[in-house]
């Protein structure tokens, strides 16, 4: 298959994991800081290690999320493992520091496993997070939120290394503990149904990850956190999963409005925004509503160079869109044009 061939059939569902990770990033922030507070809470009094003072929770804490932080948008561009050995060596700070069995170490070794799943590399990751899991098991008990965390992350973990039978038990804890920390009606409730449901299209369950998705989105919506990113990736999947179930009238909804929801001006650029562009024009392209989808399309291609950082894939899939779109308005020579750029765009994003 050629590198443009696999561009154009590429769409914003099959590359899900892609998207889904950002929402990883995003709300491993609010995990993480959950965890300093709970931490701050009880684990200086019963982690076991040596005397700690404030300051230097906090300055471990900073450092490792800064770490993280940059190991995680390093991973975009294929160089994360100095974020990966700069970790490393904080959770041996932390060892000396809190001494080896602290909930401190725990969160360091966590987010070690969370830059090495968006490194791609799945099974150091793996061996990471049932670490700082079984940490937190047994210093916080089983049902502690911050447990709930880390199993979400190996579950998606699990997930990109085509384990979906392994994510599925992981992902009904991390629910069940948020319901049972925040309630059934919370936000982080929204969030676990929404990577539940991101669970189940990998099982090919697509009636029970259309209940999920909708109990997401609604239970979001509800709390009036429609600006969530979370919330944009969700109505993308739901429309994904109309296209599985060959219930292709109904994507168009889901799909405009994500893309309502990543204006005005398209945010920064970000990630989600050109997505939510690319998705609708292939869904308006395969409707041969054409123009309407160059106009599409054409936002988001102007809005690449104002991006906060490199999108090749997203770049790619633009160009190999607006290629078909020139296709069927009979520019052939535009079309191979368009098609010859969105290669380079897709080998730069694999070699950078």
């Amino acid at each position: 298959m050629t590198a443009a061939r696999a561009i154009r059939i590429t769409s914003c569902f099959t590359t899900i994991d892609d998207i889904g990770r950002g929402v990883v990033m995003r709300w491993g922030i609010r995990f993480l800081a959950a965890a300093v507070a709970l931490f701050l809470a009880g684990c200086m009094q019963t982690g076991g290690g040596p005397a700690t003072s404030r300051a230097q929770v906090d300055a471990y804490f900073k450092a490792v999320f800064a770490a993280r932080d940059r190991g995680i948008a390093m991973a975009y561009e294929g160089k994360a493992d100095e974020a990966v050995r700069e970790i490393a060596a904080l959770v041996d700070q932390g060892r000396q520091s809190f001494g080896p069995d602290s909930g401190f170490v725990a969160s360091a070794v966590m987010a070690k496993g969370v830059v090495l799943r968006e490194a791609g590399r799945l099974p150091e990751a793996e061996t990471e997070l049932r670490q700082s899991l079984a940490a937190f098991e047994r210093l916080f008990g089983t049902n502690a939120p911050i447990v709930g965390g880390n199993l979400a992350h190996l579950a998606l973990t699990y997930q990109q290394m085509g384990r979906y039978p392994d994510a599925e038990p992981l992902r009904l804890r991390a629910l069940q503990i948020a319901e049972k920390d925040k309630g059934a009606e919370s936000e982080i409730a929204g969030i676990r149904w929404g990577e539940m449901a991101d669970m189940l299209i990998g099982l090919g369950r697509f009636v029970e990850a259309e209940e999920a998705q909708q109990k997401s989105l609604a239970l979001l919506e509800k709390a009036g956190r429609t600006d969530w990113v979370a919330f944009i990736i969700g109505l993308n999947r739901l429309a994904g999963i109309y296209e599985n179930m060959d219930r292709r009238e109904e994507m168009e909804a889901p799909l405009r409005r994500a893309v309502v929801l990543t204006a005005p001006g398209l945010p920064q650029a970000s990630i989600f925004a050109l997505r939510a562009r690319h998705a609708l024009g292939v869904y308006l392209i395969n409707q041969d509503r054409v123009e309407e989808a160059e106009a599409c399309l054409r936002e988001g291609l102007d809005a690449v160079p104002a991006s906060p950082r490199p999108v090749p894939l997203s770049h790619a899939l633009l160009l190999a869109a607006m290629a078909d779109v020139k296709e069927r308005q009979g520019s052939a020579a535009d079309a191979a044009d368009l098609r010859r750029r969105a290669e380079e765009v897709a080998a730069r994003g694999k070699t950078s």
